[in-house]
């Protein structure tokens, strides 16, 4: 299965950090292993937020294109037919046999690994399904090749819509098409601002249990920061008494339980598929 996450807006709406605590919890909750992998390049990719849970961390190398130590070197091997995959060691496990990253080595341009990740898009899905039966790729706002063909070809599409009236119409008018597989996630500083923006959401026609408010964390933002994001969501996923806290681990879970049920229809559908 594969799930995006994505934002129609360039600014910061949050999808890095969304993604991540949502994968712990994923993680932390269902009975699967997970992927994490991003179609762009950047310094603060999510791997910088989990650099303490990261063992065997990635050194700077001149030679990095031609070894097995980063997504980069994987889609540009993916053109050599007879490329033994098993010699890949670029994989870091992040949660002992349930959550992955397969990290950046920023030695290329976005540009050609925008390229080189499209066209090699469905041998990188296959290599990352040795490890993972969900991947979760951070996806690029930019109207990229890779980023169309993985809005295009995701099973889920987890949507980070800033909370501001003329980008939530934005989508509506300019990404219609992705309304039936998505899920929709706000982050909010106002509660109170909630009613008026689902409002938009029923006019579009879209159902109440897909739009999922994430009240802004303090305490999240700064575990993020110091690599203690793991450690934060183990301690209060199940155990948190802070009123501010419950509202968002509450609705954190609602996320994971969307997608599960989304990896349940998918499943269905496929073995119904296999049954025609």
């Amino acid at each position: 299965m594969k799930v995006a996450f994505w934002s129609n807006s360039y600014k910061k709406c949050n999808v890095t950090n969304n993604m991540a605590a949502i994968s712990v919890a994923s993680a932390l909750i269902l009975p699967y292993r997970i992927m994490l992998l991003e179609n762009y390049l950047s310094p603060n990719n999510i791997g910088q937020i989990f650099s303490n849970n990261i063992s065997n961390e990635i050194k700077e190398s001149s030679n990095y294109y031609n070894d097995n130590s980063c997504i980069e070197s994987i889609v540009q091997k993916s053109y050599d037919l007879n490329y033994n995959y098993e010699n890949v060691s670029c994989i870091k496990e992040i949660i002992v046999n349930k959550l992955y990253y397969l990290p950046q080595g920023n030695i290329i341009n976005n540009d050609l690994f925008d390229y080189e990740f499209n066209r090699n898009i469905d041998c990188l899905i296959n290599y990352a399904n040795n490890f993972a039966d969900i991947k979760f790729i951070d996806t690029s706002p930019e109207s990229s090749l890779s980023t169309n063909t993985i809005l295009e070809e995701s099973d889920l599409i987890i949507v980070n819509i800033c909370p501001e009236v003329d980008e939530l119409i934005d989508f509506f008018i300019n990404y219609a098409s992705l309304i039936s597989k998505s899920i929709f996630i706000i982050n909010v500083t106002d509660v109170t601002k909630c009613k008026n923006i689902f409002k938009i959401f029923q006019k579009y026609g879209v159902l109440e249990n897909k739009v999922v408010f994430i009240p802004f964390n303090e305490m999240l933002m700064y575990s993020n920061y110091n690599g203690s994001l793991i450690e934060f969501i183990l301690f209060n996923l199940n155990n948190c008494n802070n009123s501010k806290d419950i509202l968002f681990f509450k609705s954190l879970k609602k996320v994971v339980n969307l997608i599960f049920k989304s990896l349940e229809q998918s499943e269905l559908s496929a073995e119904l598929g296999e049954a025609i």
